[in-house]
């Protein structure tokens, strides 16, 4: 009975100095900017409470290596190997360490403290510890924009990168197309609403341009935008020798164009008016001609023993005149109806010359803009390029309108002739028709 009441208090002393340490369960979550307590507490392990305060407490990070983030041992802290981000950041609650809490307090709370924590506390005969991850809230900003300048004189392109919106405060960095860093400015950054905006300058020479990327990145987080080449090449000014030749080229397009034009307008002009002389000659065939042969059917065909037996003259007469006056109706239409239509083709055409310059000029106007007059074309060029456009087009559109009032007093002169040549037809046929009768 001795001996099991000695191995019962032998039990006892030793569960009462075996330690246990405890940890969350779960992630602990922490605000970039803001701080953090990293939970920790040490107990006997029959759950009774325990003192910390001689004994050695431990804080590493297993993901780099065991590297230390705090250290107390002594009743006092040891921070000599602390690694370098966490200095003058961590401190553990002196005043509850006789109630074993451990946990340690960590400020200014950043991206790169994101990651796994240990927690280990040793006695003399015991050692105990345990794991969790902190995790760090970022805002993800927008995607960067990039402006580019260029300095003649230096013959250097400035390019600068700004991306707006972001928690905590991104890197951000210049790359070349093969992903190399590229030396740049410091970085500009500026606080919105608890918000970085951050800005960075490259300057590439104009011998070494390149497609560039501006990467802000934030942990695991990034967001990139590039530049091509091509719009480094557009903005280059180009030399006077090739302002001259691009300005004659633009000259001499704008007079073939003119040209080509106006030739087109000549051919469809003749085109119309050879038209219209073919109508002319057919109406004419079918005013003169149609009366004619009408009327000699009828003579032969009206004979006295078939006017005697058959229809009294004063019927035959009548039917006569009424057939005369149909054609002649119907040849006045015609003419009325090509008339108008003449004049219409007219006014269409006329409307045409005059708005298709007119287009051109408008567009050669809204195309040399500011900035083509001053890399391609100095402004005083432009303005001789855009006076001898319109004297071009105005004398183009003289000569054409001269040549059509001409052709129109010819045509109305023919007119007249051909219907002098009708109603002579008609009177004619008239006069025979009263004599036959």
């Amino acid at each position: 009975m001795k001996g099991v009441w000695v191995m019962t208090l032998l039990l006892h002393c030793a569960l009462s100095d075996k330690i246990e340490v405890l940890g969350p369960n779960s992630p602990v979550v922490a605000t970039s900017g803001s701080y953090v307590v990293l939970p920790c507490s040490v107990r006997h392990l029959d759950q009774s409470s325990l003192s910390a305060v001689d004994l050695a407490i431990k804080w590493t990070r297993p993901d780099l290596g065991d590297d230390l983030v705090h250290f107390y041992e002594n009743r006092k802290e040891m921070n000599t190997r602390q690694i370098l981000q966490y200095r003058g950041r961590t401190a553990l609650f002196t005043e509850e360490l006789q109630n074993g809490n451990v946990s340690l307090r960590l400020s200014n709370v950043d991206l790169p403290d994101e990651g796994d924590y240990k927690c280990r506390v040793d006695s003399a005969i015991w050692a105990d510890d345990v794991s969790f991850h902190l995790r760090v809230n970022v805002r993800v900003g927008e995607r960067p924009v990039i402006s580019v300048s260029y300095d003649s004189n230096s013959e250097q392109f400035s390019l600068l990168c700004e991306s707006k919106g972001w928690w905590p405060q991104p890197d951000l960095q210049w790359l070349n197309c093969k992903g190399e860093n590229q030396p740049a400015g410091d970085p500009e950054i500026q606080r919105h609403s608890e918000l970085f905006t951050v800005k960075r300058r490259f300057t590439v020479h104009k011998n070494h341009i390149d497609t560039f990327y501006c990467r802000a990145t934030l942990g695991e987080h990034k967001e990139e935008e590039e530049i091509r080449a091509g719009v480094f090449i557009d903005l280059l000014p180009m030399s006077t020798g090739a302002k001259a030749g691009i300005g004659f080229a633009v000259i001499l397009g704008i007079v073939v164009i003119v040209l080509i034009l106006a030739g087109i307008a000549r051919y469809i002009y003749k085109e119309r008016q050879r038209r219209i002389e073919e109508e002319e000659r057919g109406l004419l065939l079918l005013s003169s001609m149609a009366p004619l042969f009408l009327a000699v059917s009828l003579i032969w065909f009206i004979t006295p023993e078939f006017q005697t037996f058959i229809v009294p003259q004063i019927v035959t007469l009548i039917i006569l005149v009424i057939v005369l006056v149909i054609q002649a109706v119907i040849v006045f239409y015609k003419y009325k109806e090509r008339k108008r239509r003449i004049e219409k083709e007219e006014k269409g055409f006329l409307f045409l010359l005059f708005v298709v310059p007119l287009c051109v000029l408008v567009s050669l106007s809204l195309f040399i803009t500011p900035e083509f007059q001053t890399f391609i074309v100095p402004q005083i060029v432009t303005l001789i390029i855009l006076v001898i456009i319109l004297v071009i087009i105005l004398v183009i559109q003289a000569a054409i309108a001269l040549y059509i009032r001409k052709e129109r007093k010819e045509r109305q002169e023919k007119e007249e002739l051909n219907g002098g040549k009708v109603e002579f037809l008609l009177s004619y046929c008239l006069h025979f028709f009263n004599q036959r009768v």
